[in-house]
């Protein structure tokens, strides 16, 4: 399957939110608010990768990843993926390098605001395709039970 995916390259800052409450399972998207070192007002979207998620896709925490959206199945999807480049967003834990390595915790992705609603969607809707791209339904592309 070929899709057009749209990534979004990471730019490097210094200073950052630290993210909202947990996840279990699943993905959760979160947006964030800070004032940087010089006063600045700086919007921020956390993607947080559960522990399932993180086994299912074979991340670690440390790897890098491209961040994209694209239209699946008629709907807008986040799409994530390891970049092998080490160019793309550093998924990291706030246990630092105690689980540094590991497929056991969460990963968080951090990055300035984008056009992306905030969501909470469990694994089982989200899709793994054959080269490696988890895709996360956003907008209703999917229902909860």
């Amino acid at each position: 399957m070929t899709l057009s995916i749209d990534w979004i390259n990471p730019q490097r800052g210094n200073g950052g939110a630290r993210g909202g409450r947990g996840v279990t399972t699943g993905v959760r998207l979160t947006k964030t608010r800070y004032k940087d070192k010089s006063g600045k007002d700086v919007s921020q979207m956390q993607i947080r990768l559960g522990p399932d998620v993180m086994k299912a896709c074979r991340f670690v925490v440390g790897d890098r990843v491209r961040f994209g959206l694209v239209w699946f199945d008629g709907y807008q999807h986040v799409a994530v993926k390891r970049d092998v480049s080490g160019k793309g967003f550093t998924l990291s834990n706030s246990k630092g390098k105690a689980v540094h390595g590991s497929t056991n915790d969460y990963g968080t992705i951090k990055m300035k605001v984008h056009d992306v609603p905030e969501f909470d969607v469990p694994m089982d809707v989200c899709v793994i395709t054959d080269d490696g791209v988890l895709l996360v339904p956003v907008n209703g592309g999917y229902s909860e039970a």
